[in-house]
């Protein structure tokens, strides 16, 4: 079996509870916000100046005064990366850090539910059959006929390069006897009556030994291509078998269970350190997911999210015997706008790059509101670690 991630063994159905959160493909876009977003208080115009934002931007951003107002502006005007950036920077970091680190755990709900329902047709990485008839072959277009002359210039052709090449051998000939005669001491011997095809051969000798010199003098040796096979040969290229690659075994050996054993606890501790934080931001919460941060590996959103609940603190020094190095006002807030580009780009899910970007929007519209809290957080995600880490001891 290949142990690599686009193979991941075989997963029981997911908790109802947390299936039913997240909604299939297909989101519906945002909507506009009519209620006050009451956890944002920076006026959008400090926001997008921080933020660095383009021009056109904070064009728009100098006629608004509240925040609910230009997120509605930027909707109007498909500019939903916008919006959704503009949330991430505008959100106290606690808030924003939760709501990245909520669309985060849905992109992995959604992936996990897709995962056991192909578990379940018994081919984790087959596509579920289609009714759909198989295309026909495109019909190749016809051969085009050659030209009736064609046949007639061919044999020109060839006729003018047998004469060429019987015109070569004799000056070869020649040659070969003029010398032969001056290797016998004959000086005066005339030597091949001069034609088009030595001359040619003469010209072409002397640029020969010009670039044969050139190279001797730079102390550049000219290039040997060894025939296939010979000693110093370049090796042949692997061939590639084309195809669809093979369904992994459903049976794992006990090397691949801890393997991916493994793979879910890196995983799952970036989240658990995330939302560590965001339920006790303290300095020493920070401290330890910035230390954890370089064993998360197995998701690129759980690496990010882990970075930035560490910039999310009052030092960089991950030693707390050092001198306090305070982090960059705007480090925090880059980290939480990252880890939700990356969410955008994850693959093996059913959601479109559309899908996530509205599904955001709605999650983050919600946070900043106060409708989407933490409250119950903590009860669903040890369910959900407790899934992660025992689905792979059942197989």
């Amino acid at each position: 079996m290949n142990l690599h991630e686009d193979y991941p063994p075989p997963r029981p159905p997911l908790p109802e509870f947390l299936a039913q959160r997240v909604p299939h493909a297909s989101i519906a876009p945002p909507e506009e916000c009519h209620t006050p977003l009451t956890l944002i208080t920076e006026s959008p115009r400090d926001t997008v100046e921080r933020g660095d934002f383009g021009l056109i931007t904070k064009t728009l951003a100098e006629s608004h005064t509240d925040a609910a107002g230009f997120y509605n502006t930027l909707l109007r005007q498909q500019k939903l990366d916008v919006a959704m950036r503009y949330l991430a920077w505008a959100m106290p970091k606690r808030n924003g850090l939760w709501w990245a680190f909520r669309c985060s755990w849905d992109l992995m709900l959604d992936r996990d539910r897709e995962h056991a329902r192909k578990s379940a047709l018994g081919d984790p990485a087959a596509e579920p059959p289609s009714n759909s008839p198989k295309p026909r072959p495109a019909q190749q277009p016809p051969k085009a006929k050659l030209p009736d002359d064609f046949a007639a210039s061919l044999k020109d052709h060839i006729a003018k390069g047998d004469q060429a090449k019987a015109g070569v051998q004799q000056s070869l000939q020649d040659a070969h006897t003029h010398l032969r005669a001056l290797a016998a001491g004959g000086e005066d011997t005339p030597g091949p009556a001069a034609s088009p095809q030595s001359a040619l051969l003469q010209h072409l000798r002397g640029r020969m030994s010009a670039s044969r010199s050139m190279l001797f003098k730079r102390n550049i040796k000219p290039m040997v291509v060894a025939p296939a096979g010979a000693p110093g040969s370049p090796l042949p290229k692997p061939t590639v078998p084309k195809g669809k690659p093979k369904a992994p075994m459903q049976k794992l050996s006990p090397m691949q269970t801890l393997y991916w054993q493994h793979r879910a606890e890196r995983r799952m501790q970036g989240l658990a350190l995330t939302l560590q934080w965001i339920l006790d931001p303290s300095e020493e919460t920070a401290l330890e997911a910035g230390r954890a941060a370089k064993s998360v590996e197995a998701c690129p959103t759980s690496k990010l999210l882990c970075k930035s609940a560490f910039w999310c603190g009052e030092n960089l020094n991950l030693s707390s015997k050092k001198t306090k190095v305070p982090p960059p006002p705007t480090l925090a807030y880059k980290g939480i706008a990252s880890a939700l580009n990356k969410g955008l780009s994850l693959r093996r899910t059913t959601w479109s790059r559309t899908d996530k970007l509205h599904w955001f929007l709605q999650q983050g519209i919600a946070v900043a509101s106060g409708k989407l809290v933490w409250n119950n957080a903590l009860e669903e995600f040890d369910a959900y670690a407790k899934y992660m880490l025992e689905s792979h001891k059942e197989f």
